[in-house]
C-alpha cells in the first residue's frame, strides 16, 4: 500500500499505525448523534440565547465581519434576519438541518465504496453538505427563511471557480499543473460558510473570498502537507519535502478545513470535467504526485470532519458556559 516507504521497517510500521488511526477516526468518534433533530434543536436554542448578548450577536463570528461581507454582496439586505428567531418553527428547521448533516456524512462514509473516478465528487459534495449543516446550526439559511430566499441566488454557486483548470489541455507537465490556479469568489455558498468558520488563529477567512484570491494547486498541497497542525504523519511530510522542497506556502490559509475544502472542489472538478487529466494525475509517478493525491482522497475527509467537529465541540462548550470565548 505504501510501498515506497518500506525501506525502513520500523518507520513504516509507525507510519502504518498513524494511518490506521486516521482510517478508524470516524468509527471511534461517531458524529451521528449530532445529526438528530433533538441535538440540532438544542444547539440552535443555545445559539439564540448566546446571540442575545450584545458582544455575541453574531456568534461564532464578529458582527463587523458580517457587516463587511454583506455590505459588499447585498448592501440593501438586512442580514439580521439570518439570525434564528425563537418564535419560528424550530421543530421543522431542526429536521432540515439534521438531514443536511446526515446526507453529507453518508457521502463521506461511502467514498471508498465507489470507483476511483467518482471518489472526488462524493468527497466534495459530502464536505459541502457538512458545511451547510454547520452553517445552518448558527444562522437560518434554510428554505424556511423566506426573507433569505429573496437573495438566495447570490449564494447558490459554490463560491469557488476552477479558473485556469478550465482550459487545461490533454498534454501537460506536472509543473504546469501545479502552477494552475483556482479562484475564490465573493458570491456563493463557501464564502458564507467561511464567514462563520474562523482560521486556526481566530482570524476571519472571509477576507480571502472578498479579495477573490487566486491560489495555485502547489500552494494548496503545501498548506495540506507542510503545516504542522494538520495531523499529517511526519514521515509523509518528510517525503513531501524531499519531492517538492521545504519551502512553506506563500499563501498561508491557516485552516486545514479551508485547505481540504478547496482541494476537494478542485479534484471533483478535474475528475468530472477533465477526466483524462484526472486519470493522468492519479497515475503519475513523477515526484510521487499520485500518492499524495490519493492520500488526500482517502484521508482528507476524515481530517476535515474531525477538524470541523472540534470547532463545533468548542462552540458547544462556549454555549454551555464551560469555556471562555478566547477571541471576544
Amino acid at each position: 500500500m505504501f510501498s515506497y516507504f518500506d525501506t525502513d521497517e520500523e518507520k513504516f510500521n509507525k507510519l502504518s499505525e498513524k494511518i490506521q488511526k486516521l482510517e478508524t477516526a470516524t468509527e471511534i468518534e461517531s458524529y451521528e448523534i449530532y445529526f438528530t433533530p433533538t441535538s440540532v434543536k438544542k444547539y440552535i436554542e443555545l445559539v439564540i440565547k448566546r446571540q442575545k448578548n450584545e458582544r455575541n450577536r453574531y456568534f461564532p463570528c464578529e458582527e463587523k465581519d458580517f457587516d463587511r461581507y454583506f455590505s459588499k454582496v447585498v448592501p440593501d439586505f438586512d442580514y439580521k434576519v439570518l439570525k434564528y428567531n425563537p418564535s419560528r418553527n424550530l421543530e421543522i428547521i431542526s429536521k432540515i438541518v439534521a438531514n443536511q448533516g446526515k446526507s453529507g456524512y453518508s457521502y463521506l462514509e461511502n467514498i471508498q465504496k465507489v470507483i476511483n473516478l467518482n471518489k472526488p465528487t462524493l468527497m466534495f459534495y459530502g464536505i459541502e453538505q457538512i458545511a451547510a449543516f454547520f452553517r445552518n446550526l448558527h444562522f437560518n439559511f434554510t428554505d424556511e427563511n423566506t426573507t433569505y430566499n429573496s437573495i438566495k441566488k447570490k449564494f447558490q454557486r459554490h463560491g469557488i471557480d476552477a479558473f485556469e483548470f478550465k482550459s487545461i489541455g490533454i498534454d501537460f507537465s506536472l509543473e504546469e499543473l501545479l502552477n494552475k490556479k483556482i479562484q475564490l469568489k465573493i458570491e456563493g455558498f463557501s464564502p458564507i460558510f467561511f464567514l462563520i468558520v474562523l482560521s486556526e488563529r481566530y482570524k476571519p477567512l472571509i477576507d480571502l473570498f472578498i479579495e477573490e484570491k487566486k491560489i495555485p494547486l502547489s500552494e494548496l498541497l503545501r498548506n495540506f502537507f507542510l503545516l504542522r497542525n494538520n495531523a499529517i504523519p511526519d514521515l509523509i511530510r518528510t517525503k513531501f519535502e524531499e519531492n517538492f522542497g521545504k519551502e512553506r506556502p506563500e499563501i498561508r490559509l491557516n485552516s486545514i478545513i479551508l485547505t481540504i475544502y478547496l482541494l476537494s472542489f478542485l479534484f471533483s472538478h478535474i475528475s468530472r470535467y477533465k477526466m483524462h487529466t484526472w486519470l493522468k494525475l492519479i497515475g503519475n509517478d513523477d515526484k510521487n504526485i499520485s500518492y499524495y493525491v490519493n492520500f488526500i482522497i482517502k484521508y482528507g475527509h476524515v481530517i476535515y470532519i474531525k477538524s470541523l467537529f472540534d470547532k463545533l465541540f468548542y462552540n458547544e462548550m462556549i454555549l454551555g458556559g464551560t469555556r471562555h470565548h478566547d477571541y471576544i
